[in-house]
């Protein structure tokens, strides 16, 4: 198979996802603009479960080897898809949907750039 094959072979693939309503994931930045991305306290709300849950969870996601998130000087940063994915393989998909839903409500705390928000508050 040559690379031209090969490139065609991608875009086929490619397409057909998109038709399937998958898209591509984008930089961090967008992530966390698009609400994929929760803080520790928000997880824990999302999920009515408590910081040690949480942490365990994380703890056994890394130990298979997916990563719920990554530590950072304010505590975890979850990654949402995989945690509803976790949920999901843990749980039941009754409460990854039950999770996605109340997560949801944080998906405009990162929505808009800084300098926005600032202004909206002063207002």
């Amino acid at each position: 198979m040559t690379d031209c094959d090969h490139d065609h072979l991608i875009a086929q693939l490619l397409a057909m996802l998109a038709m399937l309503g998958w898209k591509p994931p984008g930089d961090v930045i967008a992530e966390i603009i698009n609400g994929k991305v929760l803080l520790t306290s928000q997880a824990l709300d999302a999920c009515g479960v408590t910081k040690t849950t949480i942490h365990r969870w994380i703890k056994d996601a890394d130990a298979k080897g997916q990563p719920l998130g990554v530590l950072s000087p304010a505590g975890y940063l979850i990654g949402l898809d995989r945690l509803l994915d976790y949920i999901e393989t843990t749980q039941d998909r009754h409460e990854r949907n039950k999770v996605e839903r109340a997560a949801a409500k944080y998906a405009d705390v990162w929505s808009q750039p800084l300098a926005m928000k600032k202004q909206g508050d002063a207002a």
